[in-house]
Formats: C-alpha cells, sequence, structure tokens
C-alpha cells in the first residue's frame, strides 16, 4: 500500500492528493529551518526516504538514508541533523533490538549510540528542565517505557535515566511528551 499525503486544511473535508511512491508503517513531519515540511517515512526497508511536502500534491524524495546492518525502522523522531529510530527487524550492532541514534556527518548520516531494548516500538524527544531526554517504549510482554539522556554533551549520553512500566503484559505503544518541569 503506498503512503497518502492528505490535505487537511478544510478538517471536515480532508483530501487525499497524492501518493508517495511506497509503503510506510509511520511518518513523522516536521518543519525545517528552510520551512518545508518534510515527511521522514518508517518503512522497514534498508533505508529511511525523506520527503519535501512543500506542494502536497507533488512530494519530492530528497534522500534516503541508509540503515545500519539491515535495521528494520518501526518508528522514527526526526531533527535537522539527528534521527532516533526506533529498531525491530534486528538492531544497530545486527543482534538486538534497539532505540538508536543517527547524526549527519557531511553528506551522509552516521549511526552513533544504541540502547537496545527487547522491541523499541516508538520514541519522542524533548527538553525537562533544561535537559535533553527521550522517551521510548517497547511493545510486547515485559515492555517498559524507557527514559534516556540524548544529550551529546553529556556524560550520561544514551544510558537510561529511567523506566515505568504499566503491567508485565501490557506495553505503552506510543507516546508523546510536551511541556518543560522544573
Amino acid at each position: 500500500m503506498l503512503t497518502p499525503v492528505v490535505d487537511a486544511r478544510d478538517p471536515v473535508d480532508p483530501l487525499v492528493v497524492a501518493r508517495l511512491g511506497e509503503y510506510s508503517h509511520s511518518v513523522f513531519v516536521r518543519v525545517d529551518a528552510r520551512g518545508r515540511p518534510l515527511a521522514y517515512l518508517a518503512t522497514y526497508g534498508p533505508d529511511l526516504p525523506i520527503y519535501d511536502l512543500s506542494v502536497p500534491s507533488a512530494p519530492v524524495l530528497l534522500e534516503r538514508v541508509p540503515l545500519p546492518n539491515g535495521v528494520g525502522v518501526h518508528d522514527l523522531y526526526a531533527e535537522e541533523d539527528r534521527l532516533y529510530l526506533n529498531g525491530t527487524d534486528h538492531g544497530f550492532n545486527g543482534t538486538d533490538h534497539g532505540f538508536f541514534i543517527m547524526d549527519r556527518a557531511g553528506d551522509g548520516w552516521v549511526a552513533s549510540r544504541a540502547l537496545p531494548t527487547p522491541y523499541s516500538h516508538a520514541s519522542w524527544v524533548g527538553e525537562v528542565a533544561g535537559r535533553r531526554l527521550a522517551v521510548t517504549g517497547d511493545e510486547g510482554i515485559d515492555a517498559y517505557l524507557h527514559v534516556v539522556d540524548v544529550d551529546p554533551a553529556s556524560s550520561g549520553f544514551m544510558t537510561e535515566v529511567g523506566t515505568y512500566q504499566t503491567r508485565r503484559e501490557v506495553s505503552i505503544h506510543n507516546m508523546m511528551m510536551f511541556g518543560a518541569a522544573s
């Protein structure tokens, strides 16, 4: 199934105005420094496509970010020069599933650090009390929500700050982080 591009400016009458040329399990949309809406596709494929949606009816493929070791990406959070990825098929080092980061380096992308988890499902990144954190959740039995330090200048970069579990048989499926605590 091709990924639809929906124009929802009229919420009473949303319209499919285009279809991206590939399937995507999850899509992360953000506006870049030039004001362009960009769509990042979690396709489970060998790369992560990034589309420019400035003209919603005519999306433009900007680049494909090659993923390390064939990791399948289930979901993601994107910034200008950093991708926070939830690997599911197999993870960053080829054996563990996990939450991992890729940084833009020159004309390409480089995988940096990973946090092995049983099945990394979804994540969100934000600032809490001046600290750059990610919340990332597993899926399945014994799943946890992990709070991770994602500030590369921190001595605790890519280490868990804390965890939370609802019940052993229930996972926190998707999450978002808003606001700041002081």
